[in-house]
């Protein structure tokens, strides 16, 4: 949290249904969730608005980061884009961490086909602004599986070859930049834990 601290972002964490002491019951497919967060995020920013009791619109909320690790990255790649929907002078920013792609089927009910195309159409979009980050050793998906999702995603936005860094780099991104860091497992533990934090941090001032 301290990168988002310093750059004065308000943070919102919350637990999904039927986890702590969130009421109602998991979807198991994730789908729910997903307009769960939408309503989370709506929330928000109305009552961010209602903070400031001199503002007459959200024009002050410029940009809203949707930030999700392991499986709550697959409920953030459904977040839509804010200036697509009711609030077209926000920017909307997506980071997903440790994206569990390979037992992804089984932790969306065996919807991973639509998780694929939702990712898919998020990239294509031209205002999207997407940070993925991985570790080479994670324990849930392959090195090879994460390569070649990699490539996939790429792909799909033209406009940058994103590759592996293993040092930040601090250019403005395109609207896809992907990290691979050498020796981190899902976890995130020590050392990994810190270049994470910086990266983030990086990314979020770019």
């Amino acid at each position: 949290l301290e990168p988002l601290h310093a750059k004065s972002f308000h943070i919102f964490r919350y637990n999904s249904r039927g986890v702590g002491g969130s009421s109602g019951w998991p979807s198991l497919t994730g789908f729910t969730e997903s307009k769960d967060l939408e309503a989370v995020v709506d929330w928000s920013i109305r009552y961010l608005h209602r903070l400031s009791p001199d503002s007459t619109s959200t024009a002050e909320i410029s940009n809203v980061t949707i930030i999700g690790y392991s499986h709550g990255s697959l409920i953030a790649s459904l977040f839509p884009l804010l200036q697509l929907q009711t609030y077209p002078q926000m920017k909307t920013s997506h980071i997903l961490i440790s994206y569990p792609l390979g037992p992804r089927s089984f932790l969306t009910l065996f919807n991973s086909s639509r998780y694929t195309a939702k990712l898919h159409d998020l990239i294509r979009t031209p205002n999207s602004n997407l940070l993925v980050v991985y570790g080479d050793q994670d324990e849930f998906t392959s090195a090879n599986k994460y390569e070649n999702w990699k490539m996939e995603l790429s792909d799909l936005r033209k406009d940058r070859d994103p590759g592996e860094h293993e040092e930040l780099e601090h250019s403005k991104p395109t609207g896809l930049t992907i990290y691979c860091r050498p020796g981190a497992s899902h976890f995130w533990r020590g050392s990994h834990g810190v270049w994470l934090k910086e990266t983030v941090g990086a990314w979020l001032d770019s």
